[in-house]
C-alpha cells in the first residue's frame, strides 16, 4: 500500500504549499458527492478466457481441435512469469497420422489419417471424466473409401494395461465432402488420466477436423458446476477480456 500513499502524500505536499497558481491543485470536501445508493452495475466480474489460466470455465476438453497447433504461452501473461508450463494439451504424434493443409474443414489445417497396416490412431491424454457421466462427441470427417471408425476413452492401470471407459464406433462411406459424425460416450470409471482415442480401420485416407468433447450437462458450452458456482454470486456485469479462446 506504501506505493500508492506515497504518491497522494506528494500531491498534497505540492497543494498545500503551491504559491505560483495563487490557488489549490485538489479541493477535498467532507461531503459524499452523492446521497443516494451505489448502482449495482456499477460493479461486476471480469472473465479473461486465457485458455492457460482458467482453461475449466468452458466445457470443451479437446485442445488444438482444428489441427492449427498450441502455442505456448507469452511471458508477458504473468507477472513472476509462472506458470511456466501451458496447460493445452497436444495431439500424440506417430506415423500413422500428419497434419495436411488440402481443403480442411476450417482453419489452416486438418488431419490426415493414413491407416498402415489397415489401422491408423489419433489420441490426446490428460483428460478427466466421472463415472457415469456422458460426453457429447462431435467432428467431421472425410473418408476416402468405406471405414470404420471407432471413439474411445480409455485410462491406463497400474499393471500396464488399458481399462476402457467409454467406446462408440461407426461406419463411414467414402466421400469427397466432410461430413459430421456425433456421437456420446458414456463413461463407466472414473479417471483424470484419460486418454481420447480415434482409430480408423479400412483402406485410404481419412481427413478429421473440427474436434468437440463436451459433458452432456453442459450449460450452452459452460462446465454446469462453474454456473452453478456463479449464479450465488449474482453479477450485475460480466465482461469478457479480449484475448483469445480456441
Amino acid at each position: 500500500m506504501y506505493h500508492f500513499i506515497k504518491p497522494l502524500f506528494i500531491l498534497f505536499f505540492l497543494t498545500a504549499f503551491d504559491t505560483t497558481l495563487g490557488q489549490s491543485l485538489v479541493q477535498v470536501s467532507p461531503r459524499p458527492l452523492h446521497e443516494g445508493r451505489i448502482n449495482a452495475k456499477l460493479f461486476g466480474n471480469f472473465v479473461e478466457l486465457l485458455d492457460d489460466v482458467v482453461p475449466s470455465m468452458w466445457a470443451e476438453m479437446i485442445n488444438d481441435r482444428d489441427f492449427d497447433g498450441v502455442v505456448p504461452s507469452a511471458e508477458w501473461c504473468y507477472h513472476q512469469g509462472e506458470p511456466n508450463v501451458y496447460l493445452d494439451q497436444q495431439w500424440e504424434q506417430n506415423a500413422t497420422w500428419s497434419r495436411t493443409q488440402d481443403n480442411p474443414f476450417c482453419g489452416a489445417n486438418a488431419a490426415q489419417l493414413t491407416p498402415g497396416n489397415g489401422l491408423a490412431v489419433l489420441t490426446q491424454p490428460g483428460m478427466y471424466v466421472a463415472k457415469g457421466q456422458s460426453y457429447n462427441f462431435a467432428g467431421y470427417f472425410r473418408p476416402s473409401a468405406e471405414m470404420t471408425v471407432t471413439i474411445t476413452l480409455k485410462t491406463l492401470l497400474p499393471d500396464g494395461e488399458w481399462f476402457i471407459l467409454a467406446t462408440v464406433s461407426e461406419n463411414l462411406k467414402g466421400t469427397a465432402t466432410w461430413q459430421n459424425l456425433s456421437k456420446t460416450l458414456t463413461s463407466i470409471g472414473t479417471s483424470d488420466r484419460t486418454v481420447f482415442e480415434i482409430t480408423v480401420k479400412g483402406e485410404g485416407v481419412l481427413g478429421i477436423d473440427k474436434l468437440s468433447l463436451m459433458p452432456s450437462d453442459n450449460i450452452h458450452g459452460w462446465r454446469k458446476d462453474v454456473v452453478e458456482l456463479v449464479r450465488p454470486l449474482k453479477p450485475a456485469i460480466v465482461r469478457w477480456g479480449g484475448s483469445v479462446h480456441q
